[in-house]
């Protein structure tokens, strides 16, 4: 019986042979598990979707914003607006995030052979990368989770790289782009590339790679300013705004981290990738994941616990290039590796039956809805919504998102309203936007948790009435009630002062 060869040079040409191969696998595997007809688990991607039909038609007819209005990431839009050119929406987005995947899977061979590994060790390598946790619920759920992981795995391999090429700094000035808190892998990266170059005396190749990155990065940031007044995304300070979870006890958020890695199903790479001190890249690495971990921790912990963990996942294929590099050098290597394959099986039915019920929801619940919408209110209706995307794509009415990812308006109420100087009252924000935005219904998930149910408390205490015209079709369904507001205006417009309330009324 030939031997099985974990650790053993392999010639570019099978290296190339292998990439292809491991693409078509991952393509293979995603178009065998997408759901039929095409769906996506989350309500997020649906915004991804109306931006790119935004983009590409010049009007906004349910938020009346620009297309960077609710985008996280500038590349993963423009992508998918651009295959939105030859092909349906919810299939180009999902032509989008199988080809993230693909990239993604590459990636990983590529840093398994710059480690020394054989073809077997590289596939395990991969699988592991793949399958691990929930990776295939964020690589398929059709966000830019999947496209974040490519450009951090192609970045952590461009820096093993022997020489120093313009491939990193080129990455680099992209990355902020698919995230934004990439901005930090860039940062590190950039400037241990740059430590190296000036060692060297490459101090013209040094200010090339600066100009590049800044090359790169300025027309996104030009972009950005010109549409949203804004250098960054604001989809972040809405969400920290909304949950205003960041004065949380400290006990509370370490809670919240360690759940986070449990159900993301990072835990064990986590723990491994802890112990890989000596890998080349371990400083910078370790800068950027405390980095993250800690603004996390301070601005929006809720975030650890997000949609199965998702925000670790840009920190996946940091923790598997340490892990690989531990294990190749210890003792206890095969067994790590034993350890993280019956880990990877174990969590495996339980990421894809997270995937196929929450994909269940929008097949069921949210093309009800939509449906129920378009045919029973009238066309003049202004909805108050807090899942800002599907009604996006499959209605034209008029939407008003109470959390602020598609509607700004909203961030500045809640601002005011979870400062520690007032009160931290939501309830006179989600009020102050109803009113200042003119709604005449609300659309509600009745979550078991209670956290966007509560919504309907928070209208009804500051003096508004609600008459429920539309009971979810399942569990985690969407109510719709018509809205009279208060009778007198003011209760439901008191907030953080009079300047504020005359300014946006």
């Amino acid at each position: 019986m030939p031997r099985i060869h974990l650790w053993k040079e392999t010639t570019p040409v099978a290296r190339v042979r292998f990439y292809l191969a491991t693409a078509l696998v991952v393509a293979l595997l995603s178009l065998l598990v997408a759901p039929r007809p095409l769906a996506f688990p989350l309500d997020d991607p649906y915004i991804t979707i109306h931006n790119a039909d935004v983009l590409l038609a010049g009007v906004d007819h349910n938020y009346s914003t620009s297309p960077l209005t609710g985008a996280t990431s500038e590349i993963h839009l423009l992508l998918v607006a651009f295959a939105r050119l030859f092909l349906p929406s919810t299939v180009a987005l999902f032509m989008i995030c199988m080809a993230s995947a693909c990239l993604y899977a590459a990636g990983l061979a590529r840093i398994a052979f710059q480690l020394g590994a054989s073809r077997m060790m590289a596939a395990l390598f991969v699988a592991l990368g793949v399958l691990c946790g929930s990776t295939p619920f964020q690589l398929l759920n059709g966000l830019e989770t999947g496209l974040a992981m490519a450009a951090v795995t192609w970045a952590l391999s461009f820096s093993l790289e022997r020489s120093r090429s313009m491939r990193l700094p080129l990455l680099c000035g992209l990355m902020p782009f698919v995230r934004p808190e990439l901005a930090a892998l860039s940062f590190v990266l950039m400037t241990r590339q740059l430590w190296m170059r000036f060692r060297a005396g490459e101090h013209a190749p040094a200010i090339r790679d600066v100009l590049i990155a800044v090359g790169i990065a300025l027309p996104f940031l030009m972009w950005t300013w010109l549409s949203i007044g804004s250098l960054i995304p604001t989809t972040a300070t809405a969400k920290q705004l909304y949950f205003a979870d960041q004065h949380a006890p400290w006990q509370k958020k370490l809670q919240m981290l360690t759940f986070g890695f449990v159900l993301s199903g990072l835990l064990p790479l986590a723990a491994l990738a802890a112990l890989a001190w000596r890998s080349k890249l371990w400083t910078p690495l370790l800068l950027y994941v405390v980095s993250f971990l800690l603004a996390l921790w301070a601005t929006f912990p809720g975030g650890f616990i997000h949609n199965y963990g998702r925000y670790f996942f840009v920190l996946m294929p940091v923790f598997l290039y340490l892990t690989l590099d531990y294990l190749k050098a210890s003792r206890l290597g095969g067994m790590g590796f034993v350890v993280l394959a019956g880990w990877t099986a174990l969590m495996l039915p339980v990421a894809m039956n997270e995937y196929y019920a929450d994909e269940n929801l929008t097949a069921r619940e949210y093309v009800s809805l939509a449906k129920w919408i378009n045919t029973n209110l009238p066309p003049d209706a202004t909805l108050l919504i807090h899942d800002a995307g599907y009604l996006s794509y499959a209605t034209s009415f008029r939407l008003v998102d109470v959390v602020g990812l598609k509607t700004p308006r909203s961030i500045v109420y809640h601002r005011a309203c979870t400062a520690p100087t007032e009160g931290k009252d939501r309830r006179l924000a989600v009020s102050s936007i109803a009113m200042t935005s003119g709604a005449t219904y609300a659309v509600i998930m009745q979550d078991k948790a209670g956290f966007w149910s509560s919504i309907v408390q928070d209208l009804a205490t500051t003096g508004w009435h609600l008459r429920e015209v539309r009971s979810p079709a399942i569990s985690r369904g969407y109510a719709v009630y018509a809205l009279t507001p208060p009778a007198d205006a003011s209760i439901a417009c008191r907030i953080a002062g009079p300047t504020l309330t005359a300014q946006h009324r």
